[in-house]
């Protein structure tokens, strides 16, 4: 009887100078390959076990049982802005959708579905106004250092907060009610979802969002004094408030929006069956920062993920990383486990891409690597397990990678 190969991975145990397999024992077949190939590997798993533990702790009320994908979620508890999030905004938002799925499952899912490209941009632009560095920073001291900081960093990204990420995820609760009473939803813009939330508790929003302020940035007047700004929108309507309570405003009405965005992680993350039944789609940007946590290790770090067109029409996944591995072997790894979750966590490209950033890279700075993720999705689809299947899923069966030593 022939025994089936398995593959080693050139990867050396941090505690063990042996090499580790790169597919799992073939008896665990309740596990795919590809979350096995992930899960062994040493550099992360001390620290993604600590993470999940975080993670339980901090939401001891959700099951984290069934499934393995929240890793993301550590952001809020170690990364500022999102781990003060208002915990009012989180538990209300969660226990709206949970209260939907459970007595109108066909318009909560109906909603999701509609709103999915919408929400992963709100989740894409709060990510990035989160990462700006403009939060738990000294204010200047001089008025009009300040004032320029305010015209410069609040005013733009409270407007985009309000705009984008708050008023979609709001959206979804207002829209829900619109419909359960009746009414129809085309004029449901910011103004009204904020006056239909301030009726289904969720009052607390009214602090934090200023109409007229919001009016005055966007399509108004600004006039800055030496106590105050006052806002005036185009049809002349005025708000005067205290110079540094805009910022208070941006702090607050940012971790409403990080409360709201964390329940619908949670709840995405957490009823997989709801999902898959009314065919519902989690949002991408969501997916790929679940991505960037598993994949991510001391040596490689994945800094951006674009959509593109590759040639005869392929949709295209392209995924920057920051390399800084020396050995040829550790790439491939690294680049192949990669895509595997890549394809797994999305299931919508023909191709994924690689452009590798790397100091050790003897021609260039620049590599690249490109895999066929249709065949990744085959594999995955048949539970494939042997080492062979996954000959010719690496392009011309090499990565543009020549390192230095």
């Amino acid at each position: 009887m022939i025994k089936e190969q398995t593959c080693y991975r050139q990867v050396p145990s941090i505690r063990q100078n042996k090499y580790l397999p790169l597919l799992p024992d073939t008896t665990q077949t309740n596990r795919t390959t590809q979350s096995m190939i992930i899960e062994i590997n040493p550099a992360t798993k001390q620290q993604h076990d600590n993470w999940q533990l975080k993670i339980q702790e901090e939401f001891p009320d959700t099951d984290f049982s069934l499934s393995s994908d929240y890793l993301s979620l550590i952001q809020y508890i170690d990364k500022a802005p999102q781990k003060f999030y208002s915990r009012e905004a989180y538990k209300r938002y969660l226990s709206f959708l949970k209260s939907a799925k459970i007595t109108d499952p066909i318009i909560l899912g109906e909603l999701l579905i509609e709103a999915e490209q919408l929400l992963s941009i709100s989740n894409r632009i709060l990510t990035e106004i989160n990462d700006k560095p403009i939060h738990d920073v000294l204010l200047p001291k001089e008025h009009n250092d300040l004032i320029n900081f305010i015209d410069k960093e609040i005013h733009y990204n409270l407007l985009k907060v309000y705009e984008t990420p708050f008023f979609h995820l709001s959206k979804i609760v207002a829209k829900f009610h619109w419909i359960k009473a009746n009414k129809g939803t085309e004029g449901l813009d910011l103004y009204n979802t904020v006056e239909q939330l301030k009726k289904v508790d969720f009052d607390f929003v009214e602090s934090f969002y200023l109409h007229d302020v919001r009016n005055g940035i966007a399509h108004g007047k600004i006039i800055f004094t030496d106590m105050d700004i006052t806002y005036i929108d185009k049809k002349g309507g005025k708000a005067k408030i205290p110079t540094r309570t805009i910022i208070d405003t941006l702090d607050g009405i940012l971790d409403i929006t990080n409360g709201f965005c964390l329940a619908f992680k949670v709840f995405s993350m957490t009823n997989s069956d709801f999902f898959e039944n009314y065919g519902i789609q989690i949002p991408q940007s969501i997916l790929l920062e679940e991505l960037q946590a598993k994949a991510n290790g001391p040596a490689w770090t994945i800094t951006n993920c674009l959509e593109g067109v590759a040639m005869h029409d392929k949709k295209q996944l392209m995924i920057y990383v920051k390399n800084d591995n020396w050995d040829y072997n550790k790439v491939l790894w690294y680049s192949i486990t990669t895509a595997i979750w890549a394809e797994a966590f999305t299931k919508s490209y023909d191709r994924i891409f690689f452009s590798l950033q790397s100091k050790y890279n003897k021609l260039s700075p620049k590599g690249w690597a490109a895999y066929d993720a249709s065949k990744f999705k085959h594999l995955r689809e048949i539970n494939e397990k042997k080492c062979e299947a996954f000959k010719g899923v690496l392009e011309s069966d090499y990565i543009l990678f020549n390192p230095k030593i």
